[in-house]
């Protein structure tokens, strides 16, 4: 059997996802990041743990605040997920760390180049109050 997981074939262009096709609906999107085995990028690509997805899972459906929109999900090479929204004239993207339970947050203005970089305990609800309030934020164009 092939590493590559049928339901990425269509999907996968280089080295990215195409986001329309991706659904924002998490707990699908975990359940299809869990099929992925070692070698899922062309040879390289670490499987995703079971566990810290179910993690995830239970993080983003207590945490992100029901007002905000979804994410894109994607595997990263390194086991992990990143996270990423299109939210008016910002570029979002949270790398998440399964093992340690930490993400990244990165937010690229298109139009000033103005970069936000914070990083944070995905076990702390004060952590994820701080990441809701930046994306309520650039959704409400108050950044």
């Amino acid at each position: 059997m092939s590493n590559q997981v049928d339901f990425l074939t269509p999907r996968f262009v280089g080295a990215r996802f195409e986001k329309h096709s991706l659904p924002l609906d998490i707990p699908t999107r975990l359940d299809e990041l869990s099929r992925l085995s070692d070698g899922w990028l062309d040879g390289r690509g670490r499987a995703l743990d079971a566990q810290g997805l179910q993690w995830l899972g239970n993080s983003f459906s207590a945490n992100l605040d029901s007002q905000l929109p979804l994410p894109y999900l994607y595997p990263t090479a390194e086991g992990g997920v990143q996270a990423e929204w299109s939210i008016n004239k910002w570029e979002v993207s949270l790398e998440i760390d399964l093992i340690q339970e930490s993400g990244e947050y990165q937010a690229l203005n298109i139009e000033t180049d103005e970069v936000q970089d914070f990083r944070y305990d995905l076990n702390n609800s004060e952590d994820w109050r701080a990441i809701n309030d930046h994306l309520r934020k650039l959704k409400d164009n108050r950044a």
